[in-house]
Parts: structure tokens; C-alpha cells; sequence
């Protein structure tokens, strides 16, 4: 008759499972979970660790790798992940960890490391950002509302 054992307190398993599944950054060695060796990356529940795309590193104690500006890091499955396309209308520079959407009124193509305003609007100056990517873009008519309140 099999037995259960318990996973060590920084594991978990499925139900009827033959190992413990670890967090992003580690893999299940048959006994407990080790961190990646430096410039490898896991996703939850690995049983491996990977190397990252050429170009790129590990980031964030091994969870996923840098990507080119315009693509962040998806993983797969457990086991692998690769650098995907940001969206129409999303964009990630090289000091972001992933894709995000573009301000109200502006707009950005497959693969944008930005985001630029819609035709009929403009970018507002006075309004700035920690990120110099992300662009405040205002209709004339919303500018125009606001200098008579």
C-alpha cells in the first residue's frame, strides 16, 4: 500500500500527485524546493529550471526572463516560456516587466515599446509620469470642458 507524505511548508500538491509543486523561481529536487541556480528561471510547479531566450536574463529570483521592449515573458506551461508580442494597443519599454494598455485616447501596434495619441487628441504636458513611455493624451473638447469649470 502507498503512503502520503506531507510537502515541506514552502510546497503544495495536487490531490493523488507523486511530488510537490513549488513557487516561480524554484523546482522540486525529490525532496524540497530549491532556488534556480543564478540565470535560470521556473514557473510554479517546475520540476526544472530553464535558461533564458539568448539576450535576455533571469529576473525577479528566477520567475522570468527580460524580454526586448514591445514583448514580455509568458510562460507556456510549467517547463517552458518564451518572449510573446506585446498586444495592439498595450506597450512595454525596457524598464517595464510586462506588457500594459495604453492611456485613454491613444493607441500603439502590435510589438510598441509606447503608445501614441489618436488623431483629434493631443499629449498633454503638464501631465507626467515616472515612465516617460506612457502618454496622457487629451480630446480637444475634455481640455476644453475643463477650462470652464
Amino acid at each position: 500500500m502507498d503512503s502520503c507524505l506531507s510537502c515541506p511548508i514552502d510546497a503544495t500538491s495536487a490531490s493523488s500527485s507523486d511530488h510537490c509543486s513549488c513557487s516561480k523561481g524554484k523546482f522540486w529536487n525529490q525532496t524540497a524546493c530549491e532556488r534556480c541556480p543564478q540565470g535560470l528561471v521556473s514557473s510554479d510547479g517546475s520540476l526544472k529550471c530553464q535558461e533564458c531566450p539568448t539576450g535576455s536574463e533571469a529576473l525577479n529570483n528566477g520567475t522570468a526572463c527580460s524580454c526586448p521592449s514591445g514583448s514580455e515573458w509568458n510562460w507556456k506551461d510549467k517547463d517552458s516560456g518564451s518572449c510573446n508580442i506585446c498586444q495592439e494597443n498595450t506597450y512595454k519599454d525596457s524598464h517595464m516587466s510586462a506588457c500594459a494598455p495604453c492611456s485613454p485616447f491613444s493607441t500603439s501596434p502590435v510589438g510598441s515599446d509606447s503608445c501614441s495619441c489618436i488623431p483629434g487628441t493631443f499629449k498633454n504636458h503638464n501631465i507626467t509620469f515616472k515612465n516617460p513611455n506612457m502618454t496622457t493624451c487629451m480630446s480637444r473638447m475634455s481640455n476644453w470642458l475643463r477650462s470652464i469649470e
